[in-house]
This record gives structure tokens, C-alpha cells and sequence, in this order.
């Protein structure tokens, strides 16, 4: 059978991505939740949960934040070959790794596997043991391109993982917990990598009746006026009766740090390095 070399390409990018693992994680909040359907059965009186961290953040963070800034080297690329178009997704940018795998610095197509394949991506519930855990944009949060004029003092972001933070869902017989912990690796579009806590996200509204919602991230482009805060979605949309915070398991010790209601029970957070020590002061920044 002969084939263009359009219809060629389709098709090799095909065997690459169902031979070397290519899978991706979800857009949105909707598609991070596992169906706990049969969770729900037979519990015992500890409860049961999906891959429970146990306050604990696994992995190799250090890794991922070398893969993020080689992904950005990677949407360079593609923008400067594209006539500044940036990717449309992460497998719009490895159609283009496909088509020409030298220009992106690899020697073949299948050398982009251990460029950006995690297996931390074993503890999330949601996830397969091993895949791509980063989300790649062109759009902004608003629908307007990345890459077009944006406010003074913003940043476009290029892409993130959630693949650090961890909700723990914990089922009982007579409801459920969850002990948050971790953060988000963020790519911004000068190339930085940041930790945001996952409590220091806002949360954009993708339907009108609230039943859908995308991550956004503080100093972004285009983020919309109607974005919530995450204390504000824990109350208005998980229906918490208060906001509350997940409690850290601290490098080297075996379980979690008391919730007494002083900082010391929060995950580490990077906006309070540098601040005042003083107890009011510091919850002033929370």
C-alpha cells in the first residue's frame, strides 16, 4: 500500500505513541476524579482510598522540573517553526516531534519517551503507571491566544502538572475525608518553572451551571474576572461548611504534623519565605 507522506506521517506517529506509551492527563477538575463507585462497597472501619499519600508527597519533583523546562526548549521550537504558532495541546506539539524529531533535539521519534514520561504518575488514582503528566496551552484561560499582547506585569503559562498534589480521598461507610497536600510545577512563558501550593490556585468556571472547572494560576494572562479562590471553592462549590488544609507529612517523620491551627500544620508555602515570624502576622498572608 502507498501512502502520502501526510497520511504517512499520521500513521507512524500512531505506532509511536501506542508503542512507547503516550498517554496524557486530564484538562480539567471534572476528568481528575476516579469514579469511587466501588470504593463504596464493603469498607472497612479504616476506611479505603485510591493510592492514599498518607500526607506524603512521592516522587521525583527535581526531575519533572528538568523535563517542564525541556518541554519549554521543545514549544520554542515548535513556535519558531510554526510561524509563532504555539502547539495546540500536548499531541499537537509530538505530531510536530513526529514530523521532524532532529529539530527538536532528538534522534528519532521514540527518544522523546524518556525526555518526558514520568512514573510518578503511579500515585495519582487517575492515571496510568507511567505517561506524559503535562498539560501544553495555547490558549489562555479567557480563549484569547497565548503569545498576544497581554496586561503589563502578567505571564502566559506554557504548561503544568498537578502530578505533586494529592487529594486523598479517604471513603468510609458513612462518608468520605480528604487530606490535600502538594503543590503544582507551572511553566511560565520566560521559562521559569514554579511551585504553586495547591492552595494558592483560582479555579475558572468552564459551564455556566458550575458543574465543570479549569485550574488557573495567580499572575497569569487572561484569567477571568468570575475565577474563584481555592478556600472559596472548598465552601461554594464543594459545600464545606469552612475552608480547611491537608496535613503534611514532614521529610523523615511517619505521620502528620497535629492541625492546631498555627501554620506549622499547612504545606510549605513559598509566598511566606521571608515573612515576619510573628504568629498574626503570618496568618495575615494566608
Amino acid at each position: 500500500m502507498r501512502l502520502t507522506r501526510r497520511r504517512g506521517l499520521r500513521i507512524a506517529a500512531a505506532l509511536v505513541i501506542s508503542l512507547g506509551g503516550w498517554h496524557f492527563a486530564g484538562h480539567h477538575i471534572q476528568a481528575e476524579q476516579a469514579d469511587p463507585g466501588a470504593l463504596w462497597k464493603d469498607i472497612p472501619p479504616e476506611g479505603r482510598s485510591l493510592k492514599d499519600t498518607r500526607g506524603r508527597v512521592p516522587g521525583d519533583p527535581a526531575k519533572a522540573i528538568d523535563q517542564l523546562k525541556r518541554l519549554g526548549e521543545m514549544i520554542r521550537v515548535h513556535r519558531d517553526s510554526h510561524a509563532g504558532e504555539l502547539p495546540g495541546g500536548m499531541g499537537a506539539l509530538l505530531q510536530s516531534v513526529v514530523e521532524d524529531p532532529k529539530s527538536y533535539g532528538f534522534a528519532t521519534a521514540l527518544d522523546v519517551n524518556p525526555a518526558l514520561l514520568s512514573e510518578d504518575c503511579r500515585f495519582q488514582p487517575a492515571l496510568p503507571e507511567t505517561c506524559i503528566p503535562f498539560l501544553v496551552f495555547n490558549r489562555r484561560r479567557d480563549g484569547t491566544p497565548v503569545g498576544s499582547p497581554k496586561p503589563n506585569g502578567t505571564r502566559d503559562l506554557w504548561a503544568y502538572t498537578d502530578l505533586y498534589r494529592h487529594v486523598n480521598t479517604r471513603f468510609f461507610a458513612k462518608g468520605s475525608t480528604v487530606n490535600p497536600v502538594g503543590f503544582y510545577l507551572v511553566l511560565w512563558d520566560n521559562g521559569e518553572v514554579e511551585r504553586v501550593p495547591y492552595d494558592d490556585i483560582l479555579y475558572v468556571p468552564r459551564r455556566p451551571d458550575g458543574t465543570d472547572w479549569a485550574v488557573a494560576f495567580r499572575g497569569a494572562s487572561g484569567v477571568p474576572s468570575d475565577c474563584i479562590t481555592f478556600d472559596e471553592f472548598q465552601t461554594k462549590v464543594a459545600r464545606m461548611a469552612a475552608p480547611f488544609r491537608g496535613k503534611p507529612v514532614p521529610p523523615g517523620e511517619a505521620v502528620p504534623l497535629p492541625d492546631n491551627g498555627g501554620p506549622e500544620a499547612l504545606v510549605s508555602l513559598s509566598r511566606l519565605l521571608g515573612a515576619p515570624i510573628e504568629r498574626d502576622k503570618l496568618w495575615e498572608l494566608l
